[in-house]
């Protein structure tokens, strides 16, 4: 299906799309007639979601210089972060059937937003990858931000971080099983 705007940051701070998503129309799966509701399952539709969300990358950057709006520079991310997530749940609440979840969350697992807003789904290289699986690296640091998630419609088999691809992230590749 077409391609569907889901979320924006404010016009405030930039306006950029934080989440898109598209219907993938499975090839040989026809949709099953549900006889205890009487309506068609949406058994050979996936629902494709991809997230650039904010990044709190100013704000890190004052913390890390001792500036003194660090702290609101925090509170002003948080907050629109929490905000382009909250539209993104919103229009994933709306949609049938099995529904994947990829692309750069700029949060790690570990943070309270992930704990937050991603908790209730399966998140690929936390439950099968190796090793850290950073994803993104800075002059100090690795971290893992980018992620596949998942509901409970899919199986995951793999999910290894791969090499560069000349970009400042690192593609997560995860190998799904759709169960019937």
């Amino acid at each position: 299906g077409g391609l569907r705007v889901l979320a924006r940051q404010s016009p405030v701070r930039y306006n950029a799309v934080v989440a898109i998503s598209c219907e993938l129309h499975l090839p040989g799966v026809s949709p099953v007639h549900n006889t205890d509701e009487g309506a068609l399952s949406k058994a050979s539709t996936v629902h494709l979601v991809n997230v650039h969300l904010p990044t709190f990358r100013a704000a890190l950057s004052k913390a890390q210089r001792r500036a003194g709006d660090a702290v609101s520079e925090f509170h002003v991310v948080g907050a629109e972060y929490c905000n382009a997530v909250e539209q993104v749940h919103q229009q994933i609440r709306e949609m049938e059937g099995p529904t994947l979840i990829a692309g750069d969350f700029n949060i790690p697992v570990e943070s309270a937003f992930y704990r937050d807003y991603w908790s209730d789904y399966r998140n690929a290289f936390t439950q099968v990858g190796t090793g850290f699986g950073y994803t993104k690296y800075t002059r100090f640091h690795g971290v893992r931000i980018d992620h596949v998630i998942v509901d409970g419609n899919w199986t995951i088999g793999s999910a290894p971080v791969a090499g560069g691809l000349g970009g400042d992230h690192r593609p997560v590749v995860v190998g799904l099983f759709l169960n019937r």
